[in-house]
């Protein structure tokens, strides 16, 4: 991998990752706040229910002979279907009363257009709901083969805090899930453009330090070949980074380099005059000793010259000795 790819992947992969965690922490608050925010509309219109069959019907809830779940003496809960299926069609939420644990009235319809009532609620809801007096809320409830987001509020006694039935609220997992896909498509979009900015802007900036620098590398190799008249940029020389220190300093050494090309040329030009002058006086020196050397020949012959005269005087002188005596 060159240098361009690893600085690359050195700034986006932390960038990446971060993209990547932030979408994940803000895609699970995002749905819990949205989960959140059901729960909430779904307990203050099962309480609006709760308060529909009450307020102006005064009686206790009870059951008459038929089965019909009665508030007082003028609300028949269990033919109330109007008020359901207008809670249903203005909310798109599922209403449901029970009587104890059973469904006494209900918007919930199977295939064939049939009320899915007189069928018990679950043992969990019962144990939160009927038993402890609890509010019950669930994201994961399957009803007729589709999954619901549930709520449940206990029904209380006129007057007393008998627990006699529940109000049931439930809406469409679906429903929820598109709100939370489409939020969550809409922030990753923005994690995608901003991963997208920081990656061209990474690359713009990381590809101009990369050219600089083999800008720089290019001069070196010129150097490393005895070309030392290179140019250095004035955008790298005016860089106050790593790089642009690189180029200050190969300028500098192209500089030294040259003083110390000029002086040395210079002092062989010098050491080349002393060459000459020295080899001048050498042939003086040699023809001066090659006339001694002709004058120590010729006083040579004439010192043998000398000797055989005096050889020959000698001689004569012993002659004339001998003849004196004779």
């Amino acid at each position: 991998m060159k240098l361009k790819g690893k600085i690359l992947a050195l700034a986006l992969v932390p960038v990446i990752a971060l993209g990547v965690l932030m979408f994940l922490a803000a895609a699970d608050r995002v749905a819990n706040g949205i989960y959140d925010e059901a729960y909430m509309g779904m307990q203050a219109t099962a309480l609006a229910v709760r308060d529909i069959f009450e307020e102006g019907n005064d009686g206790i809830y009870h059951v008459d002979e038929t089965g019909d779940l009665w508030k007082g003496e003028n609300l028949n809960i269990s033919k109330a279907t109007a008020i359901t299926d207008h809670i249903k069609e203005n909310t798109g939420m599922e209403v449901t009363i029970f009587w104890g644990d059973t469904r006494i009235l209900t918007s919930i319809v199977n295939g064939q257009g049939e009320r899915q009532v007189n069928t018990q609620a679950s043992d969990e809801v019962i144990s939160h709901v009927l038993k402890n007096g609890e509010t019950y809320l669930n994201r994961d409830v399957e009803i007729l083969g589709q999954k619901y987001i549930v709520c449940y509020i206990p029904i209380y006694q006129e007057n007393s805090d008998e627990i006699v039935g529940m109000v049931f609220l439930g809406t469409l997992q679906e429903t929820v899930s598109s709100i939370i896909n489409k939020i969550r498509g809409q922030f990753l979009l923005i994690v995608l453009c901003m991963a997208a900015f920081v990656a061209a802007g990474a690359y713009l900036m990381v590809n101009r330090m990369v050219l600089a620098l083999k800008k720089n590398m290019d001069a070196l190799a010129c150097i490393s070949q005895g070309m030392l008249q290179v140019e250095i940029a004035p955008a790298i020389l005016g860089r106050k980074d790593e790089i642009g220190d690189l180029g200050r300093n190969i300028i500098n050494v192209t500089e030294k380099l040259r003083a110390i090309i000029t002086d040395i040329h210079a002092k062989s030009s010098a050491l080349h005059e002393e060459s000459g002058r020295i080899e001048t006086i050498s042939s003086n020196a040699f023809r001066t000793m090659e006339e001694v050397n002709h004058s120590a020949q010729d006083m040579a012959k004439s010192c043998y010259a000398q000797a055989q005269d005096a050889s020959r005087a000698s001689e004569n002188v012993s002659a004339m000795g001998g003849m004196m005596e004779e």
